[in-house]
């Protein structure tokens, strides 16, 4: 809903889809009583987070710069109070660090994550040579776009974009690459977007098995550290995909030390999700990449935790947790259920209907978002 503004303070929520619409919720969870805001770029239409929250602020930000974003929540929300805001993705990092470094003393309040080390933790290529030249962790071998994969590699390897935004809109995934026709496929894809070589990296092919990718994620930071270990146990697309079904579980020998090492030479604070991916061949875990932001399966651990992730970023502390909260242990996509359900694959269902299942929104929601995204494709494809 859009509407006067309020006194009091106000929680921008940058984000468009399942993350933003869980961070929603779990402001009213924690009894926010302030103004609550989803921001999206007006180029990407309304997504879930919109169609299930409309009882919030939405605001449809016409932009051509990241730069000019933070000015403008200041000038439109500022003057009513303290805005905390908080990111689904890191597009507007590099925006809102300028700004804090030009005002020092502002109304906005956020999470960068590593500020001191921002092109570390944005870069990827930035982000190996990080580790590797601190002996942190294990690293997996990367290069830049303009050297040879198939001489250091061979035949098969991934191609990942530095970064993973570009520009206001444009967010770039990583592409797993057999062969030379499938890589001019894919550098033909990237470049017809913007992309050149500096733009890209190269990395060695690690395990694609969902098993031999865990996270750890949570909250780090001098006064508070919430860390939990995660790993994909359904995921689509195969290979590349997100975790449609991600499970709790104890960190393999070694790897929450090498978070902690990791956060602590980047001066961390705030929320965030590291990867690690095994190599087979090395007989280890190599971490890949970290996100200095609410990721997807953020609600699983908010449940067990008492929402300490939000609390924490709005300097308060974790609420109490019932038994139920505790014996959580699966995150669920309802539409990826849905979806692997339509095609024969019942697995889903199976993980939905443990008690131990931590869903973001309903079954009937789910419908209620499917519905209005297929009416928009048909308008789109009359019109």
């Amino acid at each position: 809903m859009n509407g006067a503004v309020n006194s009091g303070a106000t929680a921008v929520v940058c984000g468009n889809h399942i993350n933003a619409h869980t961070l929603v919720r779990n402001l009213e969870r924690i009894g926010w009583d302030g103004r609550i805001v989803l921001l999206r770029h007006e180029s990407e239409g309304a997504g879930l987070a919109v169609c299930l929250n409309p009882q919030v602020e939405h605001w449809a930000l016409a932009v051509a710069r990241l730069d000019d974003v933070p000015a403008l929540i200041a000038e439109r929300y500022g003057a009513a109070g303290e805005v905390a805001v908080l990111f689904t993705d890191e597009r507007y990092h590099p925006a809102f660090a300028a700004w804090k470094r030009a005002h020092p003393v502002s109304p906005l309040r956020f999470q960068l994550g590593a500020e001191k080390h921002l092109d570390a933790v944005l870069d990827r290529y930035e982000f190996c040579r990080f580790v590797r030249d601190r002996g942190l962790a294990s690293a997996p071998r990367t290069l830049r776009g303009d050297e040879d994969p198939f001489a250091a590699f061979g035949a098969a390897f991934i191609v990942r974009p530095r970064l993973s935004w570009f520009g206001v809109a444009q967010r770039e995934r990583v592409r797993l690459v057999r062969g030379r026709e499938e890589f001019r496929a894919a550098l033909a894809s990237y470049a017809a977007r913007g992309l050149a070589p500096a733009d890209l990296s190269f990395q060695e092919l690690l395990s694609i098995r969902n098993r031999d990718n865990v996270s750890i994620s949570g909250w780090y930071g001098p006064s508070a550290r919430h860390l939990y270990c995660s790993r994909k146990v359904l995921q689509y697309p195969p290979k590349t995909g997100g975790g449609d079904v991600v499970e709790l579980l104890a960190p393999p020998p070694g790897i929450q030390e090498q978070a902690e090492g990791l956060l602590a030479a980047l001066e961390y604070e705030g929320p965030f999700e590291m990867e690690f991916v095994y190599d087979e061949t090395a007989a280890e875990f190599k971490v890949t990449e970290i996100n200095p932001r609410f990721w997807l399966q953020q609600g699983l651990i908010e449940a067990v935790s008492g929402r300490a992730l939000l609390n924490a970023c709005l300097g308060r502390p974790p609420l109490p947790t019932t038994a139920a909260e505790r014996n959580l242990r699966y995150w669920v996509n309802p539409l990826y259920v849905a979806f692997r359900a339509f095609r024969g694959d019942p697995r889903g269902l199976f993980y939905w209907s443990s008690s131990r299942a931590w869903v973001p929104f309903t079954m009937r929601e789910a419908a209620r978002y499917a519905g209005r995204r297929a009416r928009g494709q048909i308008r789109a494809a009359q019109g």
